[in-house]
């Protein structure tokens, strides 16, 4: 699974992804508005699926301090070739599943902000949900992103609409790993 998702983003533009379309920076406008509303000033945030760090490099020039890791150490590559790396008290890579070089209760938030897109076994989305909760301190937040059966669709609708029904299979699936979204289609 991990050399799939490192294959993934080694060949994918996950710096200009949230900024690519308005679709998309629809998605990165909603999120900070929410940290900006949520979060307390100068929090201590752990960003354990970081990408390439768009999400850290803003919550540390709003004055939080971020450690940001990733999993793939290409994306980990770009936010360290950033101007503004400086900003950030840690760019490291990691893996979600194992968070244990952290202490427990050590962020007041730990974002979570990609792995649950390419996780459909409940035991591995329990495990990267367990080790994010057990690095936030009790009173702190935890902020999950996944993306739901209908936004998956929407995302997989070809521009001449030529795999409708296939679509609407996975609409009428009552099987609740498809409110996953796999990003790896060819492995579904």
């Amino acid at each position: 699974m991990f050399e799939n998702i490192t294959n993934y983003y080694e060949n994918y533009d996950e710096d200009g992804r949230l900024f690519r379309d308005n679709a998309h920076k629809v998605e990165y406008l909603t999120t900070i508005r929410y940290f900006d509303r949520l979060f307390n000033p100068s929090s201590k945030i752990l960003d354990a699926c970081a990408g390439t760090g768009n999400y850290s490099f803003y919550l540390a020039e709003k004055g939080h301090k971020v450690t940001a890791c990733d999993l793939v150490e290409h994306n980990v590559n770009i936010m360290k070739s950033k101007p503004n790396a400086c900003n950030l008290d840690e760019i490291s890579t990691c893996n979600v599943l194992d968070l244990s070089r952290f202490e427990k209760n050590s962020f007041d938030v730990v974002l979570c902000m990609g792995a649950l897109y390419h996780v459909r076994e409940k035991e591995i989305r329990r495990q990267i949900i367990s080790e994010c909760v057990r690095v936030c301190k009790s009173e702190g937040i935890v902020a999950l992103a996944y993306i739901t059966k209908i936004g998956a669709i929407l995302a997989n609708i070809n521009t001449d609409a030529s795999n409708m029904s296939e679509l609407i299979k996975v609409l009428d699936d009552t099987d609740e790993t498809k409110y996953f979204y796999c990003a790896f289609p060819h492995e579904t």
